[in-house]
Formats: C-alpha cells, sequence, structure tokens
C-alpha cells in the first residue's frame, strides 16, 4: 500500500484518516489483503490516527463489520479512482 505515503501524519507517525470514505476503503483494502474484520480493526488502531466521527461511527457503532473487500473496484480504473478520492478527502 504505496499510495499511504501521500498522507499526512501525525507526530507521532500514526496516517491521518479523518472521514468515513477514506476509512471505508482502507478497510475493505486490508480486507482484500486477507486480513480478518479484527485483524484490520487492529491494524488501524495501532497506526492510523481517527477523529471522533470516524470512531464513532465506523468503529464504535460496528460499522466495519458490514464492509466487505467485494465493495471497492479493483480494476485500474476504480483503483485509479479510489486512490484519488481518498488523496482529495485527506487535502480538504
Amino acid at each position: 500500500m504505496n499510495f499511504l505515503s501521500h498522507f499526512g501524519k501525525t507526530a507521532d507517525e500514526k496516517i491521518i484518516v479523518y472521514d468515513i470514505f477514506t476509512f471505508s476503503n482502507l478497510f475493505s483494502l486490508l480486507l482484500y489483503d486477507g486480513l480478518s474484520h479484527d485483524e484490520a480493526l487492529s491494524s488501524i488502531l495501532a497506526n492510523f490516527d481517527l477523529n471522533g466521527y470516524v470512531f464513532q461511527e465506523c468503529i464504535h457503532n460496528s460499522a466495519y463489520l458490514n464492509l466487505t473487500a467485494k465493495q471497492i473496484d479493483f480494476t485500474e480504473a476504480g483503483r485509479r479512482s479510489m486512490l484519488h478520492q481518498m488523496a482529495l478527502s485527506f487535502m480538504s
């Protein structure tokens, strides 16, 4: 996941994920890589900085359990579009 190098980081080197779109796509990518829901959640909590809104809506409300790897268009065009949208959400 080399694209993560384009995301901002906090002082403690955690990658910033402050919107639900980015969280959902990142979580789905981890599932696609073969992680279980629990493993993907642990990875995100250990390596990413989430804001309260994302934490509440995606984790506390257990919405992450409904995410699947199939929710992402893994064609080249779909991947580029997703990465572009993730980058734009970070910049705003």
